[in-house]
C-alpha cells in the first residue's frame, strides 16, 4: 500500500487520469521532502489508484494528510476506491483531508463514504470548474468576444515555447508579480522551481505578445491525452486594456484543438456575491460548462477534535468558507 517515491511514478504510468497535483513534476516543482510525504498504490503490477500527500505532525494530536488528488485508471469501481481508501485510514493518520480534482462520479462518491470519509463541515474550496470544449462551437459572450476584437486591433501574438528555458520563467514571474500586486495574491513563483515542470513535456508554457514583441500574458498548462488543466497564469497591468488575458486563452483552445486534446478545464470557480465573483463572470464568458470536481472529503479519527479544529479556523483564524 505505501510505496516509495520511485515505485509509485513508475506504477502511475499505467494510469490515465493523473491530475497536474500529482505529477512527477510538481512533486518536484513544490520541492517537498519525500520524508515528509506518504505514497499510496493499490497495486503495485497492475494499479487501479493511487495518490501522494504531505503529512504533517500536529503538536498534541498526531499524524495529520493532506492530499490533493488521485490518480485512477479509466474503468474503476466503487469497490476499488473503499479499499483503496480504507486501507489509507487503517494506516493510521488521526486527519485526512482529501481535495480530488477528478471529475464527479458517483463511483467515487459511493466508494469514499463507504471508506469511512465524509464532506468537511465547512469547505473552503469551491467544487466547481469550467470545461471547454475545444471540438464544439462555443457560444461565446460579446464581452469575449469584444476582448478578441481588442487583442487583434493591438495585435497581439501568440506562441508555444516549445523547450523554455530559465530566461522564459523568469519572464513569467515577473508578470505574475503584477498580476499578484493587482489582486493581493499570497502566493509567489521561484522561475527556477518552475522550470522543473517542463522536464518531461507534459506542461506547456505559453506567451502573448504586445505589438513590440513584449510578453503582456502567460499561461502554464498541463496536458494529457484528452484534457488539459490550466496550472498557472500571468499577466501585466498593461494588457488589460487589450483583451490579452481573453486572447492567449482563445489560442490555446485553438492550440489544443490542432494536437487532438478535446477538453480544457479552466480551474476551480468560485461565485460568489462579492467581488471575487469577477473571476466566475471572466470565465464563463468562455462559453464552456460549468463542472463539479469530486471535491474536499475528509477523515477524523475523532469527531471531537474535528469541531474543535473546525471551529478554531473559523471563529479565531477566520478561515474562508465555501
Amino acid at each position: 500500500m505505501i510505496v516509495t517515491k520511485q515505485e509509485f511514478f513508475k506504477a502511475q504510468q499505467k494510469l490515465q487520469n493523473i491530475p497536474f497535483n500529482q505529477t512527477e513534476e510538481w512533486f518536484e516543482k513544490c520541492c517537498f521532502e519525500e520524508a515528509n510525504c506518504r505514497f499510496f498504490i493499490d497495486d503495485l503490477s497492475n494499479p487501479h489508484i493511487g495518490c501522494w500527500g504531505i503529512v504533517f505532525k500536529r503538536k498534541f494530536i498526531g499524524e495529520h494528510l493532506i492530499i490533493s488528488g488521485e490518480s485512477y485508471k479509466n474503468i474503476i469501481t466503487s469497490h476499488h476506491i473503499r479499499d483503496f481508501y480504507s486501507k489509507i485510514i487503517s494506516c493510521g493518520f488521526e486527519i485526512v483531508e482529501i481535495t480530488s480534482l477528478q471529475f464527479y462520479d458517483t463511483k467515487f462518491e459511493i466508494g469514499i463514504r463507504r471508506s469511512g470519509f465524509l464532506r468537511p463541515m465547512i469547505a473552503n474550496l469551491s467544487p466547481l470548474t469550467i470545461v471547454i470544449s475545444t471540438f464544439e462551437n462555443r457560444k461565446t459572450h460579446k464581452i469575449w468576444n469584444k476582448n478578441i476584437r481588442l487583442a487583434k486591433e493591438a495585435m497581439l501574438t501568440f506562441e508555444c515555447i516549445e523547450s523554455p528555458t530559465i530566461e522564459h520563467t523568469e519572464i513569467f514571474c515577473k508578470m505574475f508579480e503584477e498580476l499578484k500586486s493587482a489582486k493581493k495574491l499570497n502566493y509567489n513563483f521561484n522561475a527556477q522551481d518552475l522550470l522543473k515542470l517542463f522536464q518531461r513535456n507534459k506542461y506547456k508554457l505559453f506567451f502573448t505578445y504586445n505589438k513590440d514583441k513584449v510578453p503582456v500574458a502567460g499561461r502554464i498548462i498541463y496536458c494529457t491525452d484528452e484534457l488539459a488543466y490550466d496550472v498557472h497564469a500571468a499577466n501585466t497591468t498593461d494588457s488589460r486594456n487589450s483583451g490579452a488575458a481573453y486572447y492567449i486563452i482563445d489560442e490555446i483552445i485553438n492550440y489544443l484543438k490542432t494536437v487532438g486534446i478535446s477538453n480544457f478545464d479552466y480551474g476551480m470557480i468560485s461565485p460568489c456575491n462579492n467581488e471575487m465573483d469577477n473571476v466566475y463572470r471572466s470565465k464563463s464568458y468562455s462559453g464552456g460548462t460549468p463542472t463539479l470536481y469530486n471535491g474536499q472529503w475528509v477523515f477524523y479519527r475523532s469527531k471531537v477534535l474535528e469541531y474543535l479544529i473546525k471551529g478554531y479556523l473559523y471563529f479565531f483564524m477566520k478561515s474562508s468558507r465555501y
